[in-house]
This record gives C-alpha cells, structure tokens and sequence, in this order.
C-alpha cells in the first residue's frame, strides 16, 4: 500500500505542470490517498463481488452452525438416555463437523483476503485516481501534489487538502 502511495505522488509529481516563468514558488497541494482509494472503491464492481463473496460465506458457515448446533442437541438427548453408542458416535461426528467449519472458514477468510488485495492493485483503478489528482491540480494551479500520509509531512493547512475534491471527481469519472 505504501509503495502504491508513493507510487502515485512519485507520477504526480513528474506529470504535473512545471512551476511558471513568473512565479518561482510553486503551489502546493496535499490529498489523503487512503481516503480517495476507500471512496473510490465504495461503488466498484470488486467491493461488490467481495461483499457477495462475504454473504455467501456467511450464510455457508451459519449453516454449518445449525448443523452442529442440531448434533449437539440430539448428543444432550443421548447422553441423558445413556446411550453411549450414540454419544461415542455423535462426539465424533461433531468434532468431524467442527473441524471442517473451521477450515471452511479459514479458506473464506483467505479468499476474502485474496479479493481485498487485487481489487487495491486494479492498475484501472489507480490510473482513474491519478487522472482525478491531475484533473484537480490543474484546476486549481497546484504543480505539486503530495500525499498526506507521506513520511515527512507533519503538518498543513487545511486549505490545501484537495481530498474531497479529489473524491468526487473520481466519483464523477466513475459514472
């Protein structure tokens, strides 16, 4: 994440316009990168696939619970009736179930995990958020633009956090 960040300030910083002829002091802007990508992302067709992949996986491991859950139910019922065949039987069986949903689980987490990490290297995604920092700078006369989450940068005003700006014209150039 960081190398992106540092990516994206790194080609702002060659592609913006030079400082003029006739003001030596060059403008200076900062954005949240941070921020910009999780806007950015709120509508992409990956967020949506991931929250799909989550309900699917959340309703697959509540269904194993209920499974379980049931098992446990009917041991409770066989170990006051006594039956040890049947307890003997049902332990196993629950610990079976047991064991699988917790490799189920852990596989979804890492398939969850998977989806998160491409969706943050989506090369379209990190040129649309360029191009909006670009379209802004020029807007605004800014011939620089850093991130603010950049090591080094301790403090700014306000005034030129261009963020919000930055957000909805990439929700602009999503639509």
């Amino acid at each position: 994440m960081k190398k992106m960040i540092l990516s994206i300030t790194l080609m702002l910083l060659v592609s913006l316009n030079g400082f003029s002829q006739t003001d030596m002091i060059p403008k200076v802007a900062v954005v949240d990168i941070n921020a910009v990508y999780q806007a950015a992302n709120a509508n992409s067709d990956a967020v949506k696939k991931i929250i799909q992949l989550q309900e699917k996986h959340r309703n697959e491991i509540k269904k194993q619970q209920e499974v379980i859950d049931e098992m446990k139910e009917r041991l409770a019922e066989a170990e006051e009736s006594g039956d040890r065949s049947k307890i003997r039987d049902l332990t196993r069986r629950i610990s079976v179930r047991e064991n699988d949903l917790k490799n189920y689980t852990q596989r979804a987490n890492n398939e969850i995990k998977e989806a998160n990490e491409q969706m943050k290297s989506d090369p379209a995604l990190l040129n649309l958020i360029r191009r909006a920092i670009q379209i802004v700078a020029d807007r605004r006369g800014y011939s620089l633009v850093l991130s603010s989450s950049a090591s080094g940068l301790v403090h700014w005003s306000p005034r030129i956090d261009i963020t919000k700006e930055v957000i909805d014209t990439v929700a602009t150039l999503q639509k």
